[in-house]
């Protein structure tokens, strides 16, 4: 547990958040926005993670991550993204 550190981020206010990160999970939140946010949003969060890390969404926000540049891995029946 001492490695994990949990942290609000106001998505569409606030500065990218200081990583890198090795995850973040942002999950059933990106579909509340409208897709040009979203898009900003997700452009945030792949670039706030370190190499090789996952960035997690909903599978309903998949497709919102399609034009960045990660990496779709299939995990336990889970779609992970991961930075390059």
């Amino acid at each position: 547990r001492a490695l994990v550190e949990f942290r609000r981020q106001n998505l569409v206010a606030d500065p990218p958040p200081n990583g890198p990160f090795d995850a973040v999970v942002c999950r059933n939140v990106l579909i509340y926005f409208e897709p040009t946010t979203a898009a900003e949003i997700l452009y945030k969060l792949a670039h706030a993670l370190a190499p090789g890390g996952y960035l997690v969404l909903s599978p309903v926000e998949l497709p919102l991550a399609a034009p960045l540049e990660l990496q779709w891995v299939e995990a336990d029946g889970a779609t992970l993204l991961r930075r390059k």
